[in-house]
């Protein structure tokens, strides 16, 4: 079952392919047709007469120092690193205690053959 459809699959799909860029195929399932608007159109606004804005005076220029002060840089300081735990020496975790009811209904179960 599985060797057919790793046979047929690649082939459905470039005919499905070929066939989308011929536009056959579902066409309508993503798509919504709206109605027409049957609202009436919003009247014309009014047109109102255009105020003048008052002229501003320019801003003084704002007196400049005799000598900027040249800063250094912050550094930014590092992030403390967290180191990870280590890993245990053994291949995978050994059952507890909690583990006992899960090991008695293992033995009790039958291999399959």
């Amino acid at each position: 079952m599985n060797l057919l459809k790793k046979l047929f699959g690649p082939i459905f799909g470039l005919l499905g392919a070929i066939a989308k860029l011929f536009g056959l195929g579902k066409k309508g399932e993503f798509y919504i047709e709206l109605d027409g608007n049957t609202a009436a159109p919003a009247a014309p606004p009014t047109p109102t007469k255009a105020t003048e804005p008052a002229p501003t005076p320019e801003p003084a220029a704002a007196p400049q120092p005799a000598q900027a002060v040249a800063t250094a840089p912050a550094e930014p300081t590092p992030t403390p690193v967290v180191p990870s735990v280590p890993y245990t020496r053994f291949a995978r975790r050994r059952p507890g205690a909690n583990m006992a009811a899960f090991l008695n209904m293992a033995r009790q179960v039958r291999p399959s053959t």
